[in-house]
């Protein structure tokens, strides 16, 4: 569940089959309309999560990573990395 308007992970829960929720991260968008999506977890190592993303300026232009808790929000990091 997540807001229509929110950003870094602010009023986020996970939630699981029976309805309990897993994890949650408060935030300053609660009166915004709720969404739900499907759950995926993200890659995991270390006990940290990975998210890829691209960034868009009018177009595509740059891949990131960014590692943090199971919901990503303002103290995640940017992963240094390069494709050859």
């Amino acid at each position: 569940k997540k807001v229509s308007f929110g950003r870094e992970g602010a009023n986020v829960e996970i939630i699981d089959e029976k309805g309990a929720i897993v994890a949650q991260r408060d935030g300053e968008y609660g009166n915004y309309k709720p969404l739900y999506q499907e759950f995926y977890e993200l890659n995991s190592a270390g006990g940290a999560y990975y998210q890829p993303n691209v960034f868009f300026a009018y177009e595509s232009c740059g891949l990131g990573i960014r590692k943090g808790g199971e919901i990503m929000d303002n103290m995640s990091k940017f992963v240094p990395h390069y494709l050859r």
